[in-house]
């Protein structure tokens, strides 16, 4: 499952790159040096006082992607600056944004890194937002599926200067739908805390 979905994540970032060469490529602009697309290291499974931590794949149902629908995408077929490229990215967003959730996970209280993506705010402070999985997601490149978007709402504001950077979350979360224009999220943490992430093994 989890080659499957590498492999389609792949995919959707190189056909957002066939759709826009230049746009898609441009460098980080905030601190880190992360690159376009890049994760973070694999969190190992544990508790953190009483939350558990968890990693993205997590949340994905075992039997969502198929090879059989990878296949049918016939990517083999395409090339540099393909006209399809964008026939092929609706079909694949269409596909991200009906991916299912795991009810199990509704009421749980998690630990979960990821990249913050702001939603409501102003110059100083994010008062919501996104977080996803990797670098750039819903602003350099396509969002990823909605299993792997976070309504994220925080007891308290986070600094504006947190824009697409790395943060721990931690909370109770839901198994509830947010469409906006950012990208669709089918999990919800009302998040006791934020922090900046250092590394996987933070507690």
């Amino acid at each position: 499952m989890k080659n499957l979905f590498l492999l389609a994540f792949s995919l959707l970032l190189g056909t957002a790159f066939l759709c826009n060469p230049v746009g898609a490529q441009q460098p980080p602009t905030t601190p880190g040096d992360y690159q376009i697309g890049e994760r973070l290291q694999p969190v190992q499974p544990g508790k953190s006082g009483d939350y558990q931590k968890i990693d993205w794949d997590d949340l994905v149902p075992a039997d969502w992607l198929s090879q059989e629908w990878l296949d049918s995408l016939n990517v083999d077929d395409f090339e540099d600056d393909d006209p399809r490229a964008m026939e092929l990215l609706n079909t694949i967003l269409e596909k991200w944004n009906e991916a299912p959730v795991l009810e199990e996970f509704d009421g749980r209280r998690v630990r979960i890194a990821g990249f913050v993506v702001p939603l409501e705010g102003d110059d100083r402070n994010i008062h919501e937002f996104l977080l996803v999985p990797y670098f750039g997601a819903c602003i350099h490149v396509p969002p990823p599926p909605a299993n792997q978007i976070i309504h994220v709402l925080p007891a308290k504001p986070i600094p504006s200067q947190w824009l697409m950077m790395p943060v721990w979350v931690q909370g109770k979360m839901e198994v509830e739908r947010l469409d906006s224009d950012m990208g669709s999220a089918g999990y919800r943490i009302q998040a006791s805390r934020v922090e900046e992430f250092t590394d996987a093994s933070t507690y």
